[in-house]
């Protein structure tokens, strides 16, 4: 049997049961109709037949149930032959996070919001600066200045002393273990399915905890297709209130998501960040063993207010002294809550007001306004020591136009304790790819006749790929066959293995993921999109498929003049290029 191609057209929890309700309701009210005129045998009355009706349609829509589990089973990729990667089918056995005891968890929540909210009463607030495309000049920075007055820095300084008077202890016998955290709700969901994906093909055996908001932001079924890679979903709105927080996009959640989570020792991974390595090699470096933090610097230098240093009691009037340090960029870091607790906290005490307050006092809106710089300055703050990687970013390129369109940024292993980013990337591999502005998504990059699924008043409204787009910026990389990624960026890339002395390709392990999602996952699967994404592959970078019952027969295949292309339900494994 073949499948008809997914649309995905409700992929929130919510709007599932609405669905599955509004059918229901329409199968009921047509079997009044149609039974309406029908005459009945003596004591079987129309609402006997309907109930009868209801009871078959439970039946019917089980066994279709357990016939869409069988299919999902027979897809999901082989690996007897030794001829297909094996990191998605979990190898390793890694399990999920176990539910958690969230009441154990949020023990200490009561105390640090108080603190919180008493040692924020009497801040000012700052509106959120435009977005500016240019680097601030010096004497825009300079007059910055005027922003807070003495008597409000002063306010600010007092504030942030009463909250490090009030931090609650760190909760004994509360986290364990260690563990990925990673923040994708809604669109950013798309993004996520991705990373997951190349962070399990880089061969990590963490377990993984992904964060939403709440479940409006979720996809539906995608939870539990998850839990069978290790991974577990976690609700924000499980743990706090979420509007006490001034949600955006966001960037107010990372930290709280990193002091929720189940695990002592937190590596936080945006949803549009590709790990390359495991990260758990960062946790057994030297650096972070030390510390209990690593850290990456960002692009750009530091154009904070000057009152800043005053109004976290590091300097005892303006200061000038961060503006020739380069900044950092939160995308991945590693965290000890248990020896980095304090800083944890000072941390939240910044976002909790950084909407208002703390993002405009660190950034003037060129780059970066939001969390990012938050962790470095509650470190600086309470003199904590911490790693920070001593190569700088370096960039990824759209193919053919290097030093003109950055698809992301490159974030090196530490290799160095010198933590001022002042070396180059002689020798340096590259730890993490951050998709800062091509976002790889199945969806956005292939879907072929997809619907919105994400925030949108009707289903119908129109959702177009970079596959559809005839004027898009993709589209001719997509359909012409052209890898997007400039292959300067090979030079930092590590080893595919320690016994190996070959070149990691990572955009071969991101269409490995971006496949999986649109052929191989009954969450996002969508078959015209499958097609796409598989001809894609095959033509751009020569990737194959090979049937385990027929090893004979495969892509290399020509028949009719065509390659075998498998279909979506079909037992296929991917083969890398030779």
């Amino acid at each position: 049997m073949e499948l008809e191609p997914h649309e995905e057209a409700e992929p929130f929890l919510g709007l599932q049961t609405h669905h599955v309700r509004r059918h229901t309701v329409r199968w009921y009210e047509d079997a009044r109709t149609t039974l309406s005129g029908v005459q009945f045998p003596k004591g079987v009355t129309r609402k006997h037949s309907l109930v009868a009706g209801g009871s078959l349609l439970l039946i019917i829509t089980f066994l279709l149930a357990a016939s869409q589990h069988n299919i999902t089973k027979e897809i999901t990729p082989l690996n007897a032959s030794g001829i297909c990667s094996v990191s998605r089918l979990n190898p390793f056995d890694i399990k999920a996070p176990i539910n958690p005891d969230i009441q154990r968890l949020t023990a200490f929540w009561p105390n640090l919001k108080e603190a919180l909210v008493d040692n924020g009463k009497e801040l000012p607030q700052l509106e959120q600066p435009a977005w500016m495309p240019d680097t601030p000049t010096d004497d825009l920075i300079r007059g910055r200045t005027s922003l807070i007055s003495s008597e409000n820095a002063t306010i600010i300084r007092e504030q942030h002393a009463g909250f490090l008077r009030d931090m609650p202890a760190y909760p004994e016998e509360t986290f364990k273990g260690r563990g990925v955290v990673m923040l994708a709700g809604g669109r950013y969901s798309e993004y996520a399915v991705t990373a997951l994906g190349v962070l399990r093909e880089s061969g990590s055996k963490l377990p993984v905890e992904v964060w939403r908001r709440d479940e409006r932001e979720e996809k539906h079924g995608w939870c539990d297709e998850m839990e069978k890679e290790g991974m577990a979903c976690r609700r924000l709105s499980d743990y706090l209130d979420t509007d006490i927080l001034a949600i955006a996009d966001g960037k107010e959640m990372k930290v709280f998501t990193m002091l929720f989570s189940s695990f002592e020792e937190v590596f936080f991974i945006d949803a549009d960040n590709m790990a390359l390595q495991p990260p758990e090699k960062i946790f057994e470096s030297k650096h972070y063993k030390k510390t209990g933090v690593v850290l990456w610097h960002d692009y750009w230098l530091y154009d904070s207010i000057d009152w800043l240093d005053y109004v976290v009691g590091l300097s005892g009037n303006r200061s000038q002294a961060l503006w020739q340090q380069r900044t950092y960029e939160s995308g991945q870091i590693a965290w000890n809550k248990r020896k980095q607790w304090e800083a944890l906290l000072l941390t939240t005490y910044y976002n909790y007001y950084g909407p208002s307050l703390y993002y405009t006092l660190l950034n003037t809106g060129h780059a970066g306004w939001g969390d990012k710089d938050t962790f470095p300055l509650a470190l600086r703050a309470l003199e904590k020591p911490f790693h920070a990687v001593s190569h700088p970013p370096a960039d990824a390129w759209v193919n053919g136009k290097v030093g003109e369109r950055r698809t992301g940024m490159l974030q090196m292993s530490p290799t160095t304790a010198t933590g001022n980013a002042s070396m180059g990337n002689e020798n340096a591999t590259a730890a993490f790819l951050h998709a800062t502005t091509v976002k790889w998504s199945h969806r956005a990059f292939l879907c072929d006749g997809c619907l919105p699924i994400w925030h949108t008043n009707r289903v119908s409204d129109a959702f177009r790929s970079d596959w559809e787009k005839v004027n898009g910026e993709l589209h001719p990389y997509l359909h012409d066959n052209i890898r997007l990624i400039d292959p300067e960026y090979l030079q930092w890339m590590p080893a595919v293995s320690t016994a190996s002395s070959k070149t990691l390709d990572a955009e071969l392990r991101i269409w490995r993921a971006i496949e999986h999602a649109a052929c191989r996952s009954p969450a996002w699967r969508h078959g015209r999109t499958c097609v796409v994404a598989r001809k894609y592959m095959m033509n751009t970078f020569a990737f194959t498929f090979v049937m385990e019952d027929r090893p004979k027969r495969n892509t290399t295949e020509i028949n009719g003049g065509e390659a075998w292309l498998p279909k979506m339900e079909e037992n296929a494994c991917l083969v890398n290029p030779p």
